[in-house]
């Protein structure tokens, strides 16, 4: 009788762990459902959303960034550096850009964001539309629940879109450099994006063709 407890209590235990360390995240359908929505509706909110899945960068960082963070000498960089004040944990760490990426960003400050040329003034890159103050977390969060509610038909918050970016890139390259892009201080961390979904293993088994 105690055996068959244990062997319950076992698979329970391991069914709330694999439910706790699979991040959620947007299948490339709804990412291309997600997009397209937003770019009809606003070009701030597209740039904000695309730019998060882009770089896997937190929800804090990215509205922690000014322009010249994005442009610092007039162009957009391809290697965006992002500082210590904005990085998580004041690690700061480097991320490239890919070219759409970069067209996109320069096409949104050029129609979207009139920069005031005064020494030290912080020109915040994502900003509120009426009192162009810089957006908050609780901003992010509306902007996505808004949208996803629309397109996917259920909420989704702005973390979605950095386990997204991560699982992709883990697909593409390895854990090291996924931890380098998403700065963190353990590889730990960066291993929860190793677990396999149950998709990927019904298509592994599918593969092997016995």
């Amino acid at each position: 009788m105690s055996t068959q407890s244990t062997s319950v209590n076992f698979h329970h235990r391991k069914s709330n762990r694999w439910e706790y360390t699979t991040p959620a995240t947007l299948s490339d359908s709804e990412r291309e459902l997600l997009l397209h929505h937003v770019s009809m509706r606003s070009l701030r909110d597209y740039t904000l959303i695309r730019f998060t899945l882009a770089t896997g960068m937190r929800n804090s960082e990215v509205l922690g960034l000014n322009v010249d963070h994005v442009k610092p000498y007039g162009a957009i960089t391809k290697i965006l550096k992002v500082p210590a004040g904005v990085a998580k944990g004041g690690r700061p760490r480097d991320i490239p850009l890919r070219w759409k990426i970069r067209v996109m960003l320069e096409q949104y400050i050029d129609a979207d964001i009139k920069i005031l040329d005064i020494p030290g003034y912080e020109n915040p890159l994502f900003r509120a539309k009426f009192n162009n103050n810089r957006l908050g977390p609780r901003d992010f969060q509306d902007i996505m629940r808004k949208y996803s509610l629309a397109a996917l038909g259920r909420p989704c918050h702005p973390h979605m879109l950095r386990h997204t970016f991560a699982t992709k890139l883990l697909q593409q390259s390895n854990l090291r450099i996924v931890q380098q892009i998403l700065g963190h201080a353990s590889i730990q961390n960066t291993q929860i994006y190793t677990h396999p979904s149950s998709t990927d293993i019904a298509e592994a088994i599918d593969k092997m063709n016995l």
